[in-house]
């Protein structure tokens, strides 16, 4: 066996303990790579906020409908005006977003639109401003990331296929759940709603 140089020593020191060694001294690429995971989470963290909002509005219209304060139609009404400002909502982030890459002006938000409706139903609106609020926080940090440098095109494409798709997932749970509760809802051994998740939690 021949002998061992400095050199020899080192790179073997290196590899049995790389692990150790990048935990410690992570290179530039591991930081920059890490410094964007928790970039996106802050995106995350919007559509799981914007989502609670939304999971409230499920939780009032039980109590309220089986205490008599709402009815189908009213039922009918916040699927087909206020759940559909929200869809209508989310899309305009995607579009909002896909203007950043192509330096194009965004469009008009529909939640500006939003009518109250019956007294009943005021509290149901402000959930989805709620919601609304939290996808607006999208966008906005999104234009400051994007003209900084900090997020970049695939990044974007990430925020529309992952984190509004989500977004979206959360909108129709409340829809099929709204709709559930009227007539007999969901019968025994029949599939409920299925509740949305990011394809990036564990």
């Amino acid at each position: 066996m021949k002998d061992l140089s400095k050199r020899d020593i080192l790179n073997i020191v290196k590899e049995s303990n790389k692990e150790t060694l990048e935990e410690y001294f992570p290179s530039d690429a591991d930081e920059l790579s890490r410094a964007r995971k928790e970039n996106l989470a802050r995106y995350q963290s919007f559509v799981s906020s914007a989502k609670n909002f939304l999971d409230q509005i499920t939780e009032k219209a039980k109590g309220d409908y089986e205490n008599g304060i709402i009815n189908d139609s009213d039922i009918n009404y916040l699927i087909n005006d206020h759940l559909n400002k929200a869809v209508q909502t989310i899309e305009y982030i995607k579009v909002s977003l896909l203007a950043l890459k192509r330096n194009e002006a965004p469009p008009v938000n529909p939640i500006d639109m939003l009518q109250t409706g019956k007294q009943s139903l005021a509290r149901y609106q402000s959930f989805i401003l709620g919601a609304s609020n939290f996808f607006d926080q999208i966008i906005e940090k999104a234009k400051t990331d994007y003209e900084n440098g900090i997020i970049n095109d695939p990044d974007i494409d990430y925020l529309i296929n992952d984190q509004l798709e989500r977004a979206m997932q959360a909108v129709e749970y409340v829809k099929a759940s709204l709709i559930a509760l009227k007539g007999a809802g969901i019968k025994p051994g029949e599939k409920g709603p299925i509740y949305p998740t990011s394809r990036y939690e564990e």
